[in-house]
C-alpha cells in the first residue's frame, strides 16, 4: 500500500517482489558471452531489499545463492546446479527484521561456513551454514557499538577466520574460532579524521581477488582504506586508511 508509510519507520511499506536471472553464454563473442536468456523470473515474494549472496555447494561445483524475505526472519535458499536453479526453500531462523533493510551489507565466509547480515536500523548476526543442505542455524547476534543510524559494513578474511565489521567511525575484528564470538571484538581502527573531498568514514567492505579487504566510505571522497592481511589477529592485519 503506497498511499501511507510503513508504521514506525517513514519509509513506505515497499519491497522488491521479482527475483530475476539472465543467462550468459560465456563461449559467444571470443569469449565476451552473449546474454542468451534475459529478465527469466526466478522467484516473487516480497523480499528485503538487496543482500543476494552466493558460495560454493560442498561439491565446488554447485552454488547456493540467499535472498532475504523481507519483513522476516526469513531467507529463499536457491540451489544452482549445470542442470538450472533448483526449487528454493525458505530457511527462518534468527530476529525478524524490519521495513528499513536498504543500505545494509551481507556475506559468507569463503569456506561457505558462516553467514553475516548487518544493518544499522536492524541487527548484526551471524549464522552458521551448512554448505551441503543449506540449513542456516545456530544464529548469534552480534554487539556492534554505534551501529544504529550508520551504513555498516562487513567482510570475512580469505581463511574464514575473522570478521569484519564497522560503523561510520569505528572498525572491528572478531575471531569466528573463538569460544564467543561476540565477545572476541577487538577495536582494531578509528576514523583519523582526514578528508577528500568528503570525510574518508567508513562504509561497504568488500575481501578481493588479491586477498585484501577494501572499505569504501559513505561520502565523495577519492580514497579506498585496505585491511593489507586480513587473515592476522588484531593490529597484524594493518588496516591503512584512505590508502588508495
Amino acid at each position: 500500500n503506497m498511499d501511507k508509510p510503513y508504521q514506525g519507520t517513514g519509509h513506505l511499506g515497499i519491497a522488491p517482489v521479482i527475483l530475476y536471472g539472465q543467462l550468459i553464454d560465456m563461449s559467444l563473442n571470443n569469449g565476451l558471452g552473449k546474454v542468451i536468456e534475459k529478465n527469466v523470473i526466478i522467484h516473487q515474494d516480497t523480499f528485503g531489499r538487496g543482500n543476494i549472496k552466493a558460495t560454493y555447494h560442498a561439491n565446488g561445483t554447485d552454488w547456493w545463492m540467499i535472498v532475504p524475505k523481507s519483513h522476516s526472519n526469513c531467507y529463499w535458499m536457491f540451489l544452482i546446479t549445470k542442470d538450472g536453479i533448483q526449487d528454493p526453500f525458505l530457511e527462518c531462523e534468527g530476529e525478524v527484521w524490519l521495513d528499513r533493510d536498504q543500505l545494509g551489507q551481507a556475506v559468507f565466509s569463503p569456506d561457505g561456513r558462516w553467514y553475516a547480515r548487518l544493518h544499522g536500523s536492524n541487527y548484526f548476526q551471524l549464522y552458521e551454514f551448512d554448505n551441503e543442505t543449506g540449513d542456516l542455524f545456530n544464529s548469534m547476534l552480534i554487539d556492534l557499538p554505534d551501529m544504529q543510524s550508520t551504513r555498516p559494513g562487513v567482510a570475512i578474511s580469505p581463511n574464514s577466520r575473522f570478521m569484519y565489521a564497522n560503523t561510520r567511525q569505528k572498525v572491528y575484528q572478531f575471531d569466528l574460532e573463538a569460544t564467543d564470538i561476540p565477545e572476541s571484538r577487538i577495536l582494531i581502527a578509528e576514523y583519523d579524521g582526514y578528508h577528500n573531498i568528503g570525510a574518508t568514514t567508513f562504509n561497504m567492505q568488500a575481501l578481493a581477488p588479491d586477498n585484501k579487504i577494501y572499505i569504501s566510505s559513505p561520502t565523495s571522497t577519492y580514497h579506498l582504506h585496505v585491511i593489507h592481511k586480513p587473515d592476522c589477529l588484531g593490529e597484524q592485519s594493518q588496516l591503512e586508511q584512505h590508502a588508495i
